[in-house]
């Protein structure tokens, strides 16, 4: 998306302004999957999965999903060439696929509770 800037006329900056926000959450987001995933199985059975990085992980999916949002609909507003459109296309539900990993794997870590987290 970063390289759109140039070819989606009027709204390249802003998507390639919305791109760059991916990228940086990108960062943080496998950040909070890599504690989810790597947490120990003493502590996972004992106290569950790590809700606090399970949480950031689901805010972060809300902010994309969003950003998503955005796009289209400056896709929707401006008249893009039939290769950009499905370029960006392309692009789009690669993304959207990442969400709903990211919005999954946060419903299951959410969901782990853990030996312990059941009595409280």
């Amino acid at each position: 998306m970063l390289a759109m800037e140039n070819r989606t006329g009027g709204i390249g900056p802003q998507v390639s302004a919305i791109a760059r926000e991916f990228n940086n959450s990108a960062n943080a987001s496998q950040q909070y999957e890599n504690r989810i995933n790597n947490r120990d199985a003493f502590s996972r059975f004992f106290f569950g999965s790590d809700r606090q990085a399970a949480t950031e992980l689901a805010n972060l999916t809300a902010l994309n999903q969003a950003r998503i949002s955005e796009i289209e609909n400056l896709m929707n507003t401006t008249a893009l060439d039939a290769d950009t459109r499905s370029m960006m296309d392309e692009e789009l539900q690669l993304l959207q696929q990442n969400v709903a990993f990211d919005q999954q794997l946060s419903t299951q870590a959410k969901q782990d509770r853990g030996l312990f987290g059941w009595f409280g």
